[in-house]
């Protein structure tokens, strides 16, 4: 059996790894991203929360999809990862606030953002749990690619 670093991802964090890890977070309306090379063994994860700053001020890049997944790509290029051998694996965006108006669309949102940034850098979305109103706990293994979920209140795993 492998041994994976434990590390537990924070809303606004960003790792990259080249090592085995086992990489957890518990999403509602935030999204994750697993991204995975595995011509290299480079894999790595974020966690946002909306999908673009709304005020004009600098934004925290892990807190935004618009800035947290370009960072993500960005930080696994300089690892030696290669954008036409990564994959990409989409889980989150519950809507789970959308009763509370002024989070009406974030979870779509925060979706959206991923597939686009996808798509226009023609990086293939392999696997995605999105939407939907239950949270989702997923656990990441950077050694596979392999991602388990499991939706929180539930005790089955997808």
């Amino acid at each position: 059996m492998t041994e994976r670093k434990k590390i537990n991802l924070p809303i606004g964090g960003i790792v990259v790894v080249r090592e085995p890890a086992e990489v957890a977070t518990v999403l509602g309306s935030c999204v994750s991203v697993c991204l995975f090379d595995p011509g290299r063994g480079i894999a790595g994860m974020n966690h946002y929360m909306l999908p673009r700053p709304h005020d004009g001020r600098a934004p925290s890049v892990g807190r935004f999809g618009q800035t947290s997944i370009p960072e993500l790509l960005s930080r696994m290029i300089k690892q030696g990862a290669s954008v036409s051998r990564i994959t990409a694996k989409l889980f989150g965006g519950a809507s789970m606030l959308e009763k509370f108006s002024k989070f009406s669309g974030i979870s779509k949102g925060n979706v959206k953002v991923a597939q686009e940034f996808f798509r226009e850098q023609g990086i293939k979305i392999v696997a995605q749990d999105v939407g939907g109103n239950r949270g989702r706990k997923i656990v990441f293994h950077t050694d596979t690619g392999r991602v388990f979920v499991r939706q929180v209140g539930t005790k089955e795993c997808l």
